[in-house]
Order: structure tokens, then sequence, then C-alpha cells
């Protein structure tokens, strides 16, 4: 039973170590993405996407937040 257990700690480090740089090259993948989705948006428009936008009007800062109000994040602008 105790070599059991030793041998499985021995092989779930080369596991970790795997998993760990799989979720690595994830995540750089993903960044690369939103990197090339930044530079279409700028291609497309010729300027960089904006930090919020709220279609309706200007931005207010309200308390409560008016019912038809909604700010849209740059990262849906860059949505393909």
């Amino acid at each position: 039973m105790r070599i059991t257990r030793l041998s499985h700690s021995r092989n779930s480090i080369p596991a970790k170590t795997r998993r760990q740089a799989a979720r690595k090259s994830t995540c750089q993948n993903h960044l690369s993405q939103i990197g090339v989705a930044i530079a279409n948006y700028d291609m497309a428009f010729e300027v960089l996407p904006p930090g919020v936008v709220n279609p309706t009007g200007p931005i207010r800062s309200e308390d409560p937040p008016a019912a038809d109000e909604y700010h849209v994040s740059w990262i849906v602008q860059i949505l393909p």
C-alpha cells in the first residue's frame, strides 16, 4: 500500500507539469487572439476600441442606474 502511494506521488509531478504547460499555452493563445482582434479593429476603424460605450448617449453614473441605460465594454467591440 505504501509503495503505491509513493509511485502515485512520483507520477503526479510530471502530469501536473504537463497540465500547467497546457494551461499556459492555452492562456498565451487566448491573449494572442485578443491582440489579433484589437489589431483587426484598428485596421477596420483606424482607431483602437473605446474603453466603454453607451449606445444611447453620454455615459453617466447615476444611482440607481436608469433602466434603459447600459454600457458596452471594449471586449464586445472586438468580437467577430
